[in-house]
């Protein structure tokens, strides 16, 4: 699976709030 924001790396991180996958803090403060 891949960041649900970038789109070009795995994602590490999942928010419970939203339900995104994201890699980075980076992805998830934009």
């Amino acid at each position: 699976m891949k960041c649900e924001i970038c789109q070009s790396q795995s994602f590490k991180y999942s928010c419970p709030r939203g339900n995104i996958e994201y890699c980075s803090l980076d992805c998830y403060r934009s």
